[in-house]
């Protein structure tokens, strides 16, 4: 993937990119924060194995329906869903980290 060899990557700012598929993220496992806000993003599993993923933005993403995908996201700290189109967060239950949800406009 594009960014294989950024093994130290911690900060990636995506919003309003118009970026879809998140594919290119699986395999960093050292991504802290995350920010996909204003984007066509529709699906996140190719987060969960993001272990060290303690910010998420995911605001405006109109077309997200679901975060189940995040359920192993143990350090996930702050999640964004505002205005998005996810109405089920129960998978959320097992983020015992979880600080911060917004679910404004959802």
């Amino acid at each position: 993937s594009a960014l294989a060899g950024c093994v130290a990557l911690q900060t990636l700012d995506l919003s309003e990119s118009g970026v879809t598929d998140l594919s290119v993220l699986a395999g960093c496992a050292t991504l802290h924060s995350l920010n996909l806000s204003e984007t066509g993003v529709m699906d996140v599993s190719a987060l969960a194995g993001c272990a060290a993923l303690h910010t998420l933005d995911l605001s405006c993403c109109e077309r997200l329906t679901g975060v189940s995908a995040l359920a192993n996201c143990g350090a996930l700290y702050c999640l964004d869903l505002l205005a998005s189109e996810v109405t089920d967060v129960s998978a959320l239950g097992g983020c015992a980290a979880l600080h911060t949800l917004d679910l404004r406009g959802c």
